[in-house]
């Protein structure tokens, strides 16, 4: 975990070290600069900031210029601040960021498809919880399945079925490597039938059961794996792993990578 105080603190963190997310006070001092917030912010634009404000004009005056920087996240101290519930904001925003990853990886794959067909599958690992099925990213995109299939292999990509088990799996590992939700758990939110169903796509995405990769696959190795499960063509960037955690106002949160295992 790292503490900042200034703008200046915050660039150089952000620079240097591989960080999950921001948790940013806009009225606190030294980082409240707007003029020298947005170029930071700006310049950083692959790291998720969560704005924390309190509920007074001034907070919510804030809220509102960090919204014109970007920042899409908000916290209202003392209103949706619960441990639990921040907790889950923080797991949620670290998914979204390494599924991020994964397409930023696959992005040259992805500009050979159709426009529909590359919005579809980024709307699938932002929501992999509102896709069951290949059909249903066939019908996000607008095509028909034998369709989707066809474009995806010229792609040099995997089926529309690995993609669907791939996302789902990235949001799987996220909830059950913060230690705070349980395989049953996991499996009812993203729809599953029964915890086999997600044994089975993480299994098909990585080769290792939900439980286990989430204990030892580091995230930069699970991005790589999953990945180059997707496509063939792609070579994918290493980075290091770091995972959502605690954090207070000011601080941007890093933790180091779990050892990758010896055999997958």
């Amino acid at each position: 975990m790292h503490t900042v105080t200034t703008i200046p603190e915050l660039h150089a963190v952000l620079r240097r070290r591989a960080i999950d997310v921001v948790l940013l006070d806009p009225l606190a001092p030294g980082v409240g600069d707007t003029q020298a917030l947005g170029p930071c912010l700006a310049r950083h634009a692959d790291v998720p900031v969560i704005g924390y404000v309190s509920v007074s004009p001034a907070g919510m005056r804030q809220a509102m210029t960090l919204a014109t920087l970007g920042v899409r996240r908000v916290v209202l101290r003392g209103y949706d601040d619960q441990p639990a519930a921040f907790r889950a904001l923080l797991e949620a925003t670290y998914a979204d960021t390494l599924a991020a990853q994964v397409l930023k990886d696959l992005a040259g794959a992805l500009a050979r498809l159709p426009d529909t067909l590359a919005r579809a599958i980024e709307a699938l690992f932002q929501a992999p919880h509102a896709f069951r099925t290949a059909g249903d990213l066939a019908r996000a995109a607008g095509l028909p399945p034998r369709t989707c299939s066809r474009l995806l292999s010229r792609a040099g990509l995997a089926t529309a079925r690995s993609f669907v088990s791939a996302a789902r799996v990235v949001r799987a590992y996220h909830a059950l490597r913060s230690g705070h939700a349980r395989v049953i758990d996991v499996t009812r939110r993203l729809g599953y039938g029964t915890p086999d169903a997600l044994v089975r796509d993480a299994r098909r995405s990585t080769g290792l059961r939900p439980a286990v990769l989430a204990r030892r696959v580091p995230p930069d190795v699970l991005a790589g794996q999953i990945v180059c499960r997707l496509s063939t063509r792609v070579a994918p960037r290493p980075r290091l792993a770091v995972v959502a955690g605690g954090s207070r106002v000011g601080t941007s949160v890093t933790r180091p990578a779990l050892p990758q295992p010896a055999s997958a």
